[in-house]
């Protein structure tokens, strides 16, 4: 029988991905935001906010090691009180892992060392395959920029990492990159998934067989990588996890990171999200605590079997890994949350058009 959703979850890990401003100096055409110039929070309100969370690790007795922080944007170093901010999270960094993700445009030998200081665990910048198509998604010679981010990165001591978002367009370069990135000495490469919403509607998603014969291949260099002991680790991610070949895992939860109450995304004015490529509100920190939020009717629904796919209940023998896919892919795709992934082998022999939505997000 099949392992069920903890509803009133306690998560053993947890994850808050916040996002301190939507300002940005980049126009990158898979970009999920809308809005460049929202409302920020004050500095004093931020601190607030880093106690909440504090508080809330140490009433779940998350230990640091499976607690983190991901700061992001836009772009992050835009941030009006940028510097002040990261002084409050090195203030209370002792309960968690933080890092930031940027675009890496600001990168420079001097605020390495600032970052250095407030004991920083990773920096992680988006690169979308080798220079071409890299640079027709993020901007003209943004590719030779951001590869020079992450030396001065490497050099400075700091852990790199990459992330690359497959299209129709890249995925032949994605190897080649690899290649690159071990060789300069950068610690992780995250390949993930498309999601279809705001100007990455536009991009082409790869066909449910595609996909699963990319990450077959993705998997294979992973554990090249790992023979050959370089830096470079390859690892999967909880929109791409169900793909995996082999599902031993010693923390025994990989599937979407909603479903198992592992993470919330915290946008510029306060408001919540289960997760930032899962836009539904679902409160604002301004108006209530983490963990009200954390066990809201609205969340506890998405937590439960209600919206886990019958098909995949019925007919997959790796249901209890994957609970029905990356809910963030299907819902952008298609407004829904209780059908299968819609990029899965399983379950489609090709994308459906007819659950493609018509207005899309």
């Amino acid at each position: 029988m099949a392992k069920k959703l903890e509803v009133d979850i306690i998560p053993k890990s947890f994850k808050l991905q916040w996002h301190i401003t939507e300002r940005c100096n980049f126009r990158c055409k898979h970009c999920y935001q809308e809005n460049y110039d929202t409302p920020e929070i004050n500095l004093g309100q931020m601190e607030e906010i880093l106690q909440q969370f504090v508080d809330l690790l140490k009433k779940w007795k998350i230990p640091s090691s499976l607690a983190s922080l991901a700061i992001t944007g836009g772009e992050p170093f835009l941030y009006k009180d940028f510097y002040p901010f990261l002084a409050k999270v090195y203030k209370y960094s002792g309960n968690y892992k933080w890092g930031l993700m940027s675009n890496g445009s600001f990168v420079d030998r001097e605020n390495i060392k600032i970052l250095k200081l407030f004991k920083i665990n990773d920096f992680q910048v988006s690169l979308e395959g080798l220079e071409e198509n890299n640079d027709k998604i993020r901007g003209k010679g943004n590719f030779q920029k951001t590869i020079e981010a992450l030396k001065i990165l490497i050099k400075g001591g700091i852990h790199a990492s990459v992330s690359l978002t497959i299209t129709k367009e890249n995925i032949n370069d994605i190897f080649p990159l690899a290649k690159l990135l071990s060789e300069i000495r950068v610690n992780s490469f995250l390949v993930r998934r498309l999601v279809p919403r705001g100007a990455g509607f536009q991009l082409i998603l790869l066909e449910p067989q595609e996909i699963a014969s990319l990450f077959k291949e993705v998997e294979k260099a992973g554990k090249l990588f790992s023979q050959k002991k370089t830096y470079l680790r390859i690892p999967f991610s909880c929109d791409n996890f169900f793909l995996r070949t082999d599902f031993i895992d010693s923390a025994g939860k990989r599937y979407c990171a909603v479903l198992g109450g592992r993470i919330l995304t915290l946008l510029p004015n306060g408001d919540v999200l289960p997760c930032r490529r899962l836009p539904i509100k679902i409160g604002n920190i301004l108006k209530n605590s983490f963990e009200n939020i954390f066990y809201c009717d609205k969340i506890k629904e998405m937590r439960g079997l209600k919206n886990v796919p019958e098909f995949c209940q019925n007919n997959c023998h790796n249901f209890s890994n994957c609970f029905g896919g990356a809910k963030c892919v299907t819902y952008a795709y298609s407004g829904r949350l209780d059908i299968p992934d819609i990029q899965c082998p399983k379950a489609y022999n090709k994308l459906d058009k007819d659950l493609l939505i018509k207005n899309p997000l």
